[in-house]
């Protein structure tokens, strides 16, 4: 299986190189790679409570009926369905958790780089895309998003954005710096399938 190529773009997009004062360089990478293993401990909270309150809606509206109306048999099945659907909607968010521990294990293995990334979208979809990078060395990797609720593509833009690149492999994330002030940088889960290229 040969090198895969990054993804097209114009030659300009690039922005010139670093003179050193630009705001990434002041982003708190020990607090932010704390926030990684944080997003864990949210996803994996979020999953319990989306189960629980599915079970308490659906019971709430009579979705199950008490047993004196319910056929033998059909109480059981319905039962059995919701929570079914609350324990897939669980294991969801409990693995997007071990992900984000994965990627907060990377990171502090492997550190922070510093790189500039140029996102690419298809049809305008946030959830897909590739984000071809290249770090300060003139290395460069395509990343791939991996599923989550922190989109890629909600930090795409026509030209390059200076970034932090953390972690290695398939538990990798971009770091963009935010957008307004006061708000925190936007981490994204993303994932390489081929090495970095020279």
């Amino acid at each position: 299986m040969g090198k895969e190529e990054a993804p097209e773009h114009e030659p300009d997009a690039w922005l010139p190189p670093s003179d050193g004062r630009r705001p990434t360089a002041r982003f708190d990478l020990d607090l932010e790679t704390e926030r990684l293993g944080d997003y864990g401990t949210r996803a994996w909270l979020f999953g319990v409570l989306v189960g629980v309150a599915v079970i308490a809606a659906v019971t709430a509206a009579g979705v199950l009926p008490a047993r004196e109306h319910v056929p033998a048999g059909e109480g059981g099945i319905m039962l059995g369905l919701v929570l079914a659907g609350a324990v897939i909607g669980i294991l969801c968010f409990v693995d997007s958790a071990i992900e984000w521990r994965k990627r907060h294990a990377a990171v502090v293995a492997d550190g922070w780089r510093a790189a500039e990334v140029l996102v690419f979208t298809p049809s305008g979809r946030a959830d897909t895309g590739k984000v071809s990078v290249r770090y300060r060395d003139h290395s460069r990797i395509v990343l791939y998003p991996a599923a989550s609720t922190h989109l890629v593509g909600a930090r795409g833009h026509a030209h390059s954005q200076e970034v932090w690149v953390g972690g290695a492999g398939r538990f990798m994330v971009v770091l963009f710096p935010p957008e307004e002030p006061g708000q925190w940088p936007y981490a994204v889960p993303v994932g390489a399938r081929e090495p970095r290229v020279p």
